[in-house]
């Protein structure tokens, strides 16, 4: 009833309806006598209007009040309301405040160092003219050995070591060679799809100060700079493998194959006495 009182006044001061003040009998009978004069339908509408408007406000500040005393829960649980309802035995939907599940952490296998994701005992060099060297660990040191693919022998087959640099860590690049070049001859001729004789190059004699390099008959020492106070010795070889293809007569001339020409990296441990080269396994004298 009040409220289509209220109604008809906001429709009587519309209309222009001189109403006296409130809460007297004379504004009542203003009332009553605007609302005789109005027609049924717009008395219907303007309340309407005017409880959906109640309605409206009246829900308004009652969020507003809750997001003022909580505003965080009031946040949570209206969201965690609408994505995940839950119903009681009477079908009302309840507010869960569910926990955040908390995701393990997790830590992945860190990949392999260099040294062991590369530990092969030899490793196999090939040339551009059908032939290759392969370089293997053995107990001492160093061997190389010659491995012929082609379709002819092969023969005078020679090692030269060319160079052989030590590493200043303090300019971190390599000195000048300490040695001439050493030549290494292999005794036999390679038939097709054949494999030489090893010949061993580099190696560590017992009482020694130093590595050697060359063989028997011909070897130069691998003299560490004195000034140099590094644990570990690091050198780099040049190695270079010459070979001649064999004369298919008596009469024919023997031709020369491309050279192979290849670097290595010769890692000693003096105080452990141990040998490895790039990411090899270390070998141990």
């Amino acid at each position: 009833m009040l409220l289509l009182i209220l109604g008809i006044y906001l429709t009587a001061w519309a209309t222009g309806t001189q109403l006296r003040p409130p809460f007297t009998g004379g504004w009542l009978e203003a009332l009553l006598s605007v609302s005789v004069q109005m027609p049924l339908w717009m008395i219907l509408v303007v309340a309407a209007v005017v409880i959906g408007v109640g309605l409206y406000l009246r829900q308004s500040a009652k969020k507003k009040t809750l997001t003022v005393a909580n505003p965080v829960s009031a946040d949570r649980s209206l969201n965690e309301t609408k994505a995940h309802p839950v119903a009681n035995s009477a079908g009302v939907q309840e507010d869960v405040d569910e926990q955040v599940p908390v995701i393990p952490v997790v830590q992945r296998p860190r990949p392999p160092s260099v040294l062991e994701a590369q530990t092969p005992s030899e490793v196999v060099i090939p040339s551009s003219d059908n032939f290759s060297i392969r370089i293997q660990r053995v107990a001492d040191g160093l061997q190389l050995t010659v491995e012929n693919h082609r379709l002819t022998s092969i023969h005078q087959i020679r090692l030269i070591i060319s160079t052989a640099c030590s590493f200043d860590a303090r300019h971190g690049a390599f000195r000048e060679s300490i040695i001439n070049a050493v030549t290494l001859n292999f005794p036999n001729h390679i038939r097709p799809s054949g494999v030489g004789t090893p010949i061993r190059f580099l190696w560590k004699e017992s009482g020694s100060r130093y590595l050697l390099v060359g063989g028997n008959n011909m070897r130069s020492q691998l003299a560490w700079p004195e000034l140099d106070k590094s644990e570990v010795e690091r050198w780099r070889l040049s190695l270079r493998i010459l070979a001649f293809n064999w004369p298919p007569n008596a009469s024919g001339q023997s031709t020369p194959l491309e050279e192979l020409r290849t670097d290595i990296v010769v890692l000693w441990d003096r105080a452990r006495n141990e040998l490895s080269i790039g990411g090899w396994p270390r070998s141990r004298f």
